[in-house]
């Protein structure tokens, strides 16, 4: 199951980062050619990523994430249990 949810992860990161432009409104937003992608899910994907309540979100993880100073490569045990 974690390799699919870092597959499903991935695989949105990549439609996201090749199709989706944030300064274009959602219904200019260029529909991928790709047969897997449903249309509905992408609309909705797309307005999803157009809520200012989840811009602020990203841009939050992203300022803690560069914070890091460790990062947990441990596989499944957490730092306390190693």
């Amino acid at each position: 199951m974690k390799d699919l949810d870092k597959k499903w992860r991935s695989w949105k990161y990549a439609l996201r980062y090749k199709y989706f432009n944030p300064s274009l409104k959602p219904n200019q937003q260029v529909t991928p050619t790709d047969a897997r992608v449903d249309q509905e899910q992408w609309k909705k994907a797309i307005q999803t990523w157009t809520l200012t309540d989840w811009k602020k979100h990203s841009e939050i993880n992203k300022k803690n994430k560069s914070l890091y100073k460790y990062y947990h490569c441990a596989g499944t045990k957490s730092f306390a249990d190693i």
